[in-house]
């Protein structure tokens, strides 16, 4: 019981803090994208630096939408290299 409360309570988080980002970020920047960026980097530095990666995978969702397909390329390559570290760290 403990557990799925636990579970559920993590997962509310989480979707307040994706909500908050795309609030947040037109408004705390220049940019949309610089804001959402800021957004990522205080994400990766909290204890849910895990979500960071959810964040950079909807900017590229945003992109994919403003069909701005040099970001996506861009964000991809980013994305890549931040899994493959992940993956040889974990091993």
């Amino acid at each position: 019981m403990l557990l799925w409360f636990w579970c559920d309570r993590k997962t509310e988080a989480e979707q307040c803090i994706m909500m908050a980002a795309k609030i947040i970020s037109p408004v705390i920047d220049l940019s949309y994208t610089a804001g959402y960026n800021w957004c990522i980097e205080q994400v990766k530095s909290s204890q849910y630096m895990d979500l960071a990666h959810s964040l950079d995978i909807d900017k590229a969702i945003g992109f994919l939408k403003q069909k701005d397909f040099k970001q996506v390329v861009c964000l991809s390559v980013c994305l890549s290299v931040c899994l493959c570290t992940s993956i040889s760290d974990s091993h």
